[in-house]
């Protein structure tokens, strides 16, 4: 709290995997650090994919890394990501240090910021940020509630994987009432696949090959195939 309420100008980082955990996370974390009065400059690592282009203020994100040597930075939050030495090495870029902020949900994650909000048993970072907000009595806006039932709904596969637990249910329907939209996540990202990602699987799926032996099944995919597909 006192490195928040006491920085004027944060820099948010985005972890390389552009998915809506990374974006519903650090958009919804965004507003509410604007909510505060705050300038917000928002880094994206890669290139955001067009099926979260339905997110409140993903628009406002930007690749320029003048905005990692931005003299006027005083703080900086990263989201969703354990890649330790990506993280150090685009914060070596700047003259000065600054007080560095981590949310995220990955096991391997070694607690490298000066502030590491990390829990591995929870279902995606977006789980996190809310239980920041709601440990602070922050209202939770529709805006938020959009990009934040996005990183649960996309990291658990819609409640389907093993992460899913009952408070993630019970946050999503929170957020449901606070404006949020499982339908919108559906319609745009999980049902949403571009014909050269199928292309790609599809490369994929011809190759795999099942060893009984031990219980697995191997498949590959060449430099080729990404370059051919545009993937």
């Amino acid at each position: 709290d006192e490195l928040v309420r006491g920085a004027e100008h944060i820099l948010l980082i985005t972890d390389q995997r552009a998915d809506g955990d990374t974006y519903g996370s650090s958009l919804a974390f965004s507003e509410y650090l604007r909510s505060l009065g705050k300038r917000v400059s928002h880094y994206a690592s890669s290139e955001i994919p067009d099926s979260l282009s339905f997110l409140p203020g993903i628009e406002d994100t930007t690749y320029s890394k003048d905005v990692i040597v931005d003299p006027t930075v005083e703080l900086a939050i990263v989201f969703d990501t354990s890649r330790e030495d990506q993280i150090n090495a685009l914060l070596a870029k700047r003259e000065s240090k600054v007080p560095l902020i981590v949310f995220d949900h990955h096991k391997t994650n070694s607690g490298f910021g000066d502030v590491s909000i990390v829990d591995a048993t929870v279902s995606s970072t977006c789980e996190l940020v809310h239980g920041y907000f709601i440990e602070r009595k922050v209202t939770v806006t529709r805006d938020m509630a959009k990009c934040l039932i996005t990183g649960i709904m996309t990291d658990t596969r819609v409640f389907a994987n093993p992460l899913t637990k009952e408070n993630s249910m019970e946050i999503a329907a929170e957020l449901l009432m606070a404006g949020g939209s499982i339908q919108n996540v559906v319609n745009n990202i999980i049902m949403n696949y571009p014909l050269k990602r199928l292309q790609l699987w599809g490369r994929i799926f011809e190759r795999i090959v099942k060893i009984p032996s031990l219980n697995l099944a191997v498949a590959y995919v060449t430099r080729a195939d990404l370059n051919e597909t545009g993937t």
